[in-house]
């Protein structure tokens, strides 16, 4: 009788985001009431990842990326 020596087979572990947003909302107060421009934005980058945010015109591209550097939004003069 043989005794075979165990073999670990180990995965590779994912890699870690560089960046992981989840549910970010962001809610600005107006004079005529709250809006949520953004609202549970989700989404990660891996090491040498690369991520594109696009939409409309005032969709809140903008406001996502001023809300992950923790940049709060002008006021707006209007």
């Amino acid at each position: 009788m043989s005794v075979q020596p165990a073999v670990a087979h180990l995965t590779p572990a994912a890699p870690v985001p560089i960046l992981d947003v989840r549910d970010l909302v962001l809610q600005l107060h107006t004079r005529s009431g709250i809006i949520t421009p953004v609202n549970r934005v989700s989404f990660s980058v891996q090491p040498r990842g690369v991520l594109a945010i696009v939409g409309e015109n005032s969709s809140g591209k903008t406001l996502t990326g001023m809300s992950i550097m923790g940049v709060s939004p002008r006021a707006s003069g209007r």
